[in-house]
């Protein structure tokens, strides 16, 4: 089975809004961040984040046919603080990279990419009953992003990266022994950060995001990185319909950026 969306010419970003009409809004990500435009809150700096995870409740390794995640169950884990108003649950984090090292992020700090960006995706628990209806309202999302470059043997990502050649086809999964602290992906400066609303960077595109996006990037190795790029977007029992030079693997998995219109990107920190 094709997927109806994805990251080639036939299906992919410029198409989207035939599939998630919410694609056609004004808020939509990722953006290309002007430090210099942004404005520096002091609120957030006054506000340190609190961030929480249970690892053993981190099971499942997922390739879904667009990127690879992990699966969670939030209970017990915690997100708040910084902009966040609301206490928030994590549900699963993914990433997104390219076919080589020189781009992969979604997000740009002034017009430079990095060679992957990592999404820990959270949800308002305070507000809603679930991560589906958190995920259609304004205030019900918070996503983490990580930007990756690639540089040294990342140990933290060790675990995830050994593991990535039993989930080669799209809809495989597995256990992850032990499971696993998203909390080791985060950088050592997590006071450092710019947020904005923005929306889901994959369909359904809701505009339900506040995204905090750390200033200090966390390396990978290439290897690391190369071990993403062998992953394949179609099940093992299916025959790849993409003709094109990635022969059906999961690379540039990045949604191109998109503009700020209105929005106002905060600071936790002054230049």
């Amino acid at each position: 089975m094709a997927h109806h969306w994805g990251y080639t010419k036939e299906n992919g970003p410029t198409t989207w809004t035939h599939v998630a009409p919410a694609a056609k809004g004004l808020h939509q990500s990722p953006v290309n961040i002007r430090p210099s435009d942004t404005v520096y809150d002091k609120v957030l700096s006054a506000q340190p984040l609190n961030i929480h995870y249970v690892p053993v409740n981190a099971k499942t390794l997922l390739n879904n046919g667009h990127s690879v995640q992990v699966v969670i169950d939030g209970e017990g884990s915690l997100l708040e603080g910084g902009p966040y108003t609301h206490k928030y649950r994590v549900e699963q984090f993914h990433f997104h990279w390219g076919k080589t090292s020189q781009f992969g992020a979604e997000h740009l700090i002034d017009g430079k990419t990095a060679a992957a960006e990592l999404h820990i995706v959270h949800w308002n628990t305070e507000l809603y009953s679930t991560f589906a209806e958190a995920a259609k309202s304004a205030t019900g999302l918070a996503v983490l992003c990580i930007f990756i470059q690639a540089g040294q043997h990342n140990p933290g990502l060790k675990k995830l990266t050994d593991l990535l050649p039993k989930v080669t086809y799209s809809g495989d999964k597995t256990e992850i022994p032990g499971g696993f602290d998203p909390a080791c992906l985060l950088p050592a400066d997590k006071t450092h950060y710019w947020t904005y609303c923005g929306s889901l960077t994959t369909p359904p595109c809701y505009e339900s995001v506040r995204f905090l996006l750390f200033k200090e990037p966390i390396q990978v190795s290439e290897e690391q990185l190369d071990a993403f790029r062998q992953l394949v977007a179609h099940g093992k029992d299916e025959t790849s319909h993409c003709d094109d030079e990635f022969h059906g693997h999961i690379v540039n998995n990045f949604r191109p950026t998109l503009p700020l219109n209105d929005r106002k990107v905060l600071s936790s920190f002054q230049l």
